[in-house]
């Protein structure tokens, strides 16, 4: 997982591999279940949470935003019935299996390209807020997809 967030960077490797991921896994399981309730007060709260850790650290941003793209990847992996060991977060396993179970239908390429473009609006610097509204309903979309 260090290694996907990093992006291949040396640098970013090193200082990912101190970092204690447990509250990163948290805060995405608790997103996940927020964006499949759609609730709204604590999307909001999100939003206003990542948007001033944006202030205070880009790169951390988008690893959490990058988290959520590899959790649809491994659930598209899970469901599909594919190779396992290709898992990037093989903790959250358990997890991974209940969402696939509760929302059979997701759509794994609308999260991935709706993951995709907020990275790109934050590297453009559009406004941080209107970003992070824009993936979260578009992954509300993806997981109640059918």
């Amino acid at each position: 997982m260090i290694i996907r967030l990093s992006g291949g960077e040396i640098n970013s490797a090193l200082r990912l591999a101190e970092t204690d991921f447990a509250p990163v896994k948290e805060k995405i399981l608790d997103l996940l279940r927020s964006l499949a309730t759609l609730n709204i007060e604590k999307l909001y709260n999100y939003v206003e949470d990542l948007a001033a850790l944006y202030q205070e650290d880009v790169s951390q941003v988008q690893q959490i935003i990058l988290s959520l793209c590899f959790w649809f990847r491994d659930a598209l992996i899970l469901k599909e019935q594919l190779n396992e060991t290709e898992l990037i977060l093989k903790e959250l396993t358990p997890e991974i299996r209940k969402f696939t179970t509760a929302f059979p239908n997701f759509d794994a390429y609308l999260a991935s390209s709706s993951v995709d473009n907020c990275i790109d609006f934050i590297n453009r610097n559009v406004y941080i807020k209107l970003a992070l509204l824009n993936l979260f309903f578009n992954l509300n979309k993806a997981i109640n997809a059918g």
